[in-house]
């Protein structure tokens, strides 16, 4: 008998596992990183010392097999320095080990979400269903990304034959490893596809799900600008007025993240296309983007992964159908989208300069307005990711004798001499939550104590007496900690520094119970489904929202307006440095640019404290650059204002001045006489005489 929800602990896992996977995620980037790198690729690598040479050719021949029982001369340089390549080659092989771990989590636990019947909606569970895919597309993009790592074949090979060496038997996950992580990409997705496929039906309810926010994130500027989006002057009777919502977490979810969660998804769970509606929404993706985010810099290139894939698997009259429309969004997203979103930047840059002036001029209503800030530098966040993602990786041409010249014309068109200013703005509206974090954290403390816990008392009223044990515990224990927040114990918490509120105010508990109820409540067994309780739902939504907004500005500035993708792309961020410098409309915005290098230590997780050196002294290496440029810029301008007003000194000085006067004199006379000989012209003959006597001296 299969046990309860809650004492499987569904929700725990699901956080957990999402959080070890992007850590995995993490050093496997970082891992590619130094073996594509000259200066921190080991030198027993093959390619490197040539003594090994030898050694490798006889151990990869015989892969995956690691027995050498005949003659081992070939292979003596690595059991002479065996201890030293064991301590070497153990890095990179726990690292593919974790991902052996992690898949065998994920495996078990969307098997009991699938065998729980949990129903999957993102306006009914909006947190897990978030995690849940948010942990499938993470999960194809680790699988997949081993497929980009080079010599994990010899990283295999190598440590489990010294480690057969050191200890006489192989290591015990090496069998499964050497079988599944050096496949081909062909082949590595039809195993994801074998392995997720089970769990189609809840993957598809929760895609089906993201609809209205998917849809929301691809509009054209034009229709922002009919709908007055951001434009918090449209109503000027409602500009204290507060912004509240049920499903205002969501609108904050990046359409990158969406983006990855419809393609990767639906290309895991492919026989779902032959649904209209799902194709549809497929299609969306595909119209905005032909180059989709693995991780990081990592990105891929997905019509033709998507026509490579379902050509060899999906073999009717409606995968061919499929096929041939794949094909067609891939026009549309070479040639239409580079407008609709160079509008939209432009739209942006306008709304952000706006609010930041309105903001900065009266701090006081970020409390209220504090919203449209975090969904301003959300979607602002989407175009400047969007464009640096695009133009890292142009079109790919597919015959022609002018490859390069076309790559470097497609690269100048996505390149945007304006982004600089809007850039500037998400910089200047974050330092202000930042500067003013007390005003809003007092706030929405005081809109917890006064209107959300008082909704959440009523409508969690109806439905305690029928819940089960647990879950009544749970919701009790919510609505208990938001009632005990005082009016006395609010005026005197918000009055302490930015530090100490974030001590006093955590309301993390309230969010994990609240991740829990989703979870129990969602299931098709539960006595109480949370689905057809939507007022409590709602409520619940916008209250975990602004707990946020007290304990959790950090991270949600993280979440809506981190730069730190710059890092992973030097050049295209140095490119556009000096295109900011060359352009005098954007001179002044050039201070941008060494702010943004503080955001490459959010990029860092706990689970790769190695990486955060190298991305430390990067980001600190391209600030120094961008200071001294600005710099020498700002002296080159200096020195020519001061050669201007030198020059225009040196004219009025006395010197110059007066041979100036006397060059001056001749010229005036000679002017009089003109002009006096024209009056005589018009007053005739007899006047002439005149004129002449009194010319005389």
């Amino acid at each position: 008998m299969t046990a309860p929800i809650s004492h499987q602990k569904l929700a725990e896992r699901l956080f957990i596992l999402n959080d070890r996977q992007l850590g995995v995620l993490t050093r496997l980037h970082h891992m590619k990183q130094l073996l594509s790198s000259t200066d921190y690729r080991p030198t027993v690598m093959p390619g490197g010392d040539k003594v090994f040479e030898p050694a490798w050719k006889a151990l990869l021949k015989k892969f995956p097999s690691i027995e050498f029982r005949g003659g081992q001369s070939n292979i003596q340089p690595f059991i002479i320095h065996q201890k030293k390549l064991f301590g070497v080659m153990s890095t990179y092989y726990y690292n593919l080990a974790d991902v052996l771990e992690v898949r065998d989590n994920i495996s078990d636990l969307l098997g009991r979400f699938s065998a729980s019947h949990i129903q999957l909606d993102i306006t009914v569970n909006s947190d897990v269903t978030r995690l849940y895919l948010e942990l499938v597309s993470n999960y194809f993009a680790m699988m997949f990304f081993l497929t980009r790592i080079p010599d994990v074949k010899a990283i295999l090979a190598l440590f489990n034959f010294l480690y057969d060496q050191l200890n006489g038997k192989p290591e015990p996950n090496y069998p499964r490893m050497a079988e599944l992580f050096t496949e081909t990409p062909d082949a590595m997705l039809k195993t994801l596809h074998a392995e997720i496929n089970p769990h189609a039906k809840t993957i598809s309810r929760a895609l089906s799900s993201l609809s209205d926010f998917f849809v929301r994130r691809t509009v054209r500027a034009q229709n922002w600008s009919d709908g007055h989006f951001l434009n918090i002057l449209n109503e000027p009777n409602k500009i204290a007025h507060t912004v509240l919502g049920d499903q205002l977490a969501c609108e904050l979810i990046p359409y990158e993240m969406m983006e990855r969660w419809v393609v990767f998804g639906y290309l895991l769970i492919y026989p779902e296309l032959s649904d209209e509606d799902a194709f549809n929404r497929l299609k969306t993706a595909l119209k905005h983007t032909y180059v989709v985010v693995l991780f990081r810099d990592e990105a891929v290139y997905i019509h033709a992964l998507l026509q490579s894939f379902l050509e060899s698997v999906w073999t009717n009259k409606v995968g061919a159908k499929r096929i041939n429309e794949i094909k067609e969004t891939l026009s549309i997203a070479c040639s239409q989208t580079l407008e609709v979103h160079a509008d939209r930047r432009a739209y942006l840059r306008s709304a952000l300069r706006q609010l930041h002036l309105i903001l900065a001029d009266e701090p006081g209503l970020l409390g209220p307005k504090a919203f449209l800030v975090f969904w301003g530098l959300s979607y602002a966040a989407d175009e400047v990711q969007w464009l640096l993602r695009h133009l890292s990786n142009p079109p790919v041409k597919k015959s022609g004798t002018s490859s390069s010249r076309a790559h470097q014309n497609m690269t100048e068109e996505f390149g945007d001499p304006f982004l600089p200013e809007l850039l500037f703005y998400m910089e200047e509206l974050r330092l202000l939550i930042v500067r003013y974090t007390p005003v809003i954290q007092r706030f929405y403390v005081q809109l917890l104590a006064s209107y959300d816990a008082p909704g959440l008392g009523e409508y969690a009223g109806e439905i305690l007496p029928r819940l089960p044990g647990d879950e009544a515990i749970i919701l009790s224990s919510i609505s208990k900690q938001l009632f005990d927040l005082s009016e006395e114990q609010v005026l005197q918490d918000t009055t302490q520094n930015c530090c100490e509120q974030f001590a006093v105010f955590d309301f993390s508990g309230i969010r994990l119970d609240w991740l829990r109820l989703q979870t129990s409540m969602s299931c098709k067994t539960a006595p109480i489904m949370l689905a057809d309780h939507r007022r409590l739902v709602e409520h619940l939504h916008s209250t975990i929202f602004h707990t946020k907004l007290v304990d959790y500005l950090d991270e949600l500035l993280r979440l809506v307006s981190d730069m730190s993708v710059f890092t992973f792309y030097p050049t295209q961020f140095a490119d556009l440095f000096m295109h900011c410098l060359k352009c005098p409309a954007q001179l002044r915005f050039t201070i941008v640019f060494p702010s943004i290098c503080c955001h490459a230590i959010q990029a860092c997780h706990d689970l790769c404290p190695e990486e955060r050196a190298f991305l430390g002294h990067a980001s600190i290496r391209i600030a120094h650059h961008f200071c001294q440029k600005i710099a020498d810029r700002v002296c080159a301008d200096f020195l020519t204002r001061v050669d201007e007003f030198g020059n225009l000194a040196d004219q009025l000085a006395p010197q110059t001045a007066v041979p100036w006067l006397f060059e001056e004199r001749p010229a005036k006379r000679k002017g009089k006489k003109m002009s006096s000989s024209s009056k005589s012209a018009i007053n005739g003959g007899g006047s002439n005489d005149t004129a002449k006597s009194k010319s005389l001296p």
